[in-house]
């Protein structure tokens, strides 16, 4: 009979490696453009206002469309990175909420822009939770409360990034420049993330990837040279 390991056994095993900080560092920079746009659209809506005249009634629903957004995005991005991967779709959102934000730098009105706000959530929303699921199925028990809340300090860090570009740089390039750099930092990770970040090892033994590629990713994660023994979850 071909002996099995415990995948998590294997990973409360292994020490906090170059893998693990890897993926902290890349879903730290994807919390941190989130938090950068989520933050910066309350700083850049005076200029909003002012450029289309609009009342504060007439301004609310561009608050209430990135807010539903992203409820929307985390409630439907779960199930989605359970069925096709966490990388997949981590990715897929970095890309969607950087190309939205992108385009809403253009909106010819403030219709136009709540409905790109409301589609910019739903990719702010989905990457949120999967970077959370994600650095946690690649840390130990012993370290991974710490090192989740690490991560996600860089939402944070990014909300407070928003306040202060936008201070400085609204007044240069106004609302439209913000918006644009929001799109432009995600898709320039995003291409970061086709090649730094790694797939989910639980997700790859959960839907049954064949061996080989399940054994190279244990393998990076725990540092042995060669990892042939199969691996299970125990849930």
């Amino acid at each position: 009979m071909t002996q099995r390991r415990d995948l998590q056994a294997l990973i409360d095993a292994a020490p906090v490696g170059k893998m693990q900080w890897r993926v902290i560092i890349c879903c730290f920079l994807v919390v941190m453009l989130d938090g950068f746009d989520t933050a910066a659209i309350g700083f850049i809506a005076p200029d909003i206002r002012t450029h289309w005249q609009l009342s504060a009634s007439e301004l609310a629903p561009l608050f209430g469309a990135g807010l539903l957004g992203l409820t929307a995005g985390a409630l439907l991005c779960g199930p989605l990175a359970d069925r096709f991967g966490r990388k997949r779709v981590i990715e897929l959102c970095v890309a969607l909420f950087g190309a939205l934000s992108l385009l809403s730098a253009f909106s010819p009105d403030i219709e136009t822009l709540v409905l790109l706000r409301f589609l910019t959530g739903l990719g702010l929303g989905g990457a949120m939770p999967n970077t959370i699921t994600m650095t946690s199925e690649y840390l130990p028990a012993r370290r991974r409360g710490a090192l989740v809340t690490l991560m996600f300090c860089g939402f944070t860090l990014g909300s407070a990034m928003g306040g202060i570009v936008s201070a400085q740089l609204v007044p240069l390039i106004g609302w439209h420049g913000i918006l644009a750099l929001g799109g432009i930092l995600p898709l320039m990770l995003f291409f970061g993330l086709l090649f730094a970040l790694p797939e989910s090892p639980r997700w790859q033994v959960r839907r049954q990837l064949p061996q080989a590629v399940v054994a190279r990713t244990v393998s990076a994660l725990t540092g042995e040279r060669e990892h042939v023994t199969p691996v299970f979850l125990d849930e």
